[in-house]
C-alpha cells in the first residue's frame, strides 16, 4: 500500500498556462506572478524585491510572447514554448543579447527572465528543468561577465609576447600564471589550479590539460600545452619556487603592461577567432568553437567575449 506522500506526488502535475490565446495566457502568468509570496495585504511581492520589479518581469514575459508571434508562433501555450531551451535560446539572443543594449541591461534582462521562468515554475507552471537550469546558469555567466568584471571594450592586448617577456621578468612564476591563463584561454583560478596541481591534469602521452573543471562544474575540453611552458611549470615544482597570490600576480600584471588577468582570456577567443576566421570557417562555426574552448556552452556569452575586444 502506498503512502499518502507518494499518492499526491503522483496526483499532482504541472499546469499550463489558462487560455486559448496568448493574450490569455499572460494574464494567467501575470496572476500567478503576483501570487508568489504575496502577503495578507497584497504590499509584498516576496517573489521578486519590489512591485517594480514584478512590473519589469511582466514587461520581459510580454516580450517573449511578442517575439514568438513575430516569429509566426500564434497558437499553443506559452509555457510549452518556454520549455523549448532552442526557441529561448533564439529568444535570448535576439531580445536580450542584442549589440545596442548596454551591459548592465542584459544583466538585468538576464536576470529578470531567469526569476520569470523560476517562479513560474514555482507557482505550478510546467516549464522544463533543462531552460530552468539555463537561464540560471546564463544569468550567473551575464554576471560574471557584465558585473563583477566591470565590463569593458578595448580589452585585447596588443604585443602580448612583448608583456609575458616583462612579467616574466617581473616574477618567474607570474610569467607561468599569464602563458597558461593565455596559451589555453584559462580564467584565473583555473590558471592557478592547473599550475598548483599540474599532475593531476597532465597527460604527458598526449601533451594536453585534461579533465579541468571550470564554472558551472563544467569539464573543459582538451587542451593542448606547448613543451616549454611544460618545462616551465615542472622548474617551479622541482625548485619548490613560491606561487604569487593572486593579489601580487594582478599587481605583476599591472606592471607588464597587462591591466588585468581575464584580458589575457579575451585575447586567447580574439586570437582564436581571428585564426579561424583565416581559415575561411563560418561566423556561426567559430563561435561554437571559441564557445567549447572557452568552456562557455553558451554562445551569446562568447559573442559578448569578443566584443569586448573593440575599440
Amino acid at each position: 500500500m502506498e503512502d499518502s506522500y507518494e499518492i499526491t506526488k503522483k496526483v499532482k502535475k504541472m499546469a499550463n498556462l489558462r487560455g486559448g490565446t496568448f493574450e490569455k495566457q499572460l494574464k494567467d502568468a501575470f496572476f500567478r506572478l503576483e501570487k508568489i509570496g504575496q502577503s495578507r495585504h497584497n504590499n509584498n511581492v516576496k517573489g521578486f524585491v519590489s512591485l517594480n520589479r514584478l512590473k519589469q518581469a511582466k514587461m520581459m514575459l510580454n516580450k517573449f510572447s511578442n517575439y514568438l508571434q513575430q516569429n509566426s508562433i500564434n497558437s499553443g501555450k506559452l509555457n510549452n514554448y518556454l520549455s523549448d531551451k532552442e526557441t529561448v535560446r533564439d529568444f535570448v539572443e535576439k531580445e536580450i543579447f542584442k549589440r545596442d543594449y548596454n551591459p548592465n541591461t542584459i544583466h538585468e534582462y538576464t536576470s529578470l527572465f531567469s526569476k520569470v521562468v523560476e517562479n513560474l515554475a514555482n507557482n505550478n507552471v510546467s516549464i522544463s528543468k533543462e531552460t530552468i537550469n539555463y537561464t540560471k546558469e546564463l544569468h550567473q555567466e551575464a554576471k560574471e561577465t557584465f558585473k563583477s568584471d566591470n565590463y569593458e571594450t578595448g580589452r585585447y592586448i596588443d604585443n602580448l609576447q612583448d608583456k609575458l617577456y616583462n612579467l616574466y621578468n617581473n616574477n618567474f612564476a607570474s610569467g607561468v600564471l599569464g602563458e597558461v591563463q593565455s596559451s589555453l584561454g584559462l580564467r584565473i583560478s583555473e590558471a592557478y589550479e592547473v599550475l598548483k596541481n599540474f599532475d593531476n591534469y597532465y597527460n604527458a602521452e598526449n601533451n594536453t590539460i585534461e579533465g579541468l573543471i571550470g564554472k558551472a562544474n563544467h569539464e573543459y575540453m582538451p587542451k593542448t600545452i606547448g613543451y616549454d611552458l611544460v618545462q616551465k611549470i615542472e622548474a617551479i615544482h622541482n625548485n619548490n619556487a613560491p606561487i604569487p597570490s593572486p593579489s601580487s600576480y594582478r599587481e605583476d600584471l599591472k606592471e607588464a603592461g597587462i591591466p588585468k588577468s581575464h584580458d589575457l582570456r579575451i585575447t586567447y577567443a580574439k586570437d582564436l577567432y581571428n585564426s579561424l576566421k583565416e581559415q575561411g570557417h563560418a561566423y556561426k562555426d567559430i563561435l561554437k568553437q571559441v564557445s567549447k574552448e572557452l568552456n562557455h556552452n553558451r554562445l551569446e556569452i562568447t559573442r559578448y567575449y569578443l566584443a569586448r575586444t573593440w575599440n
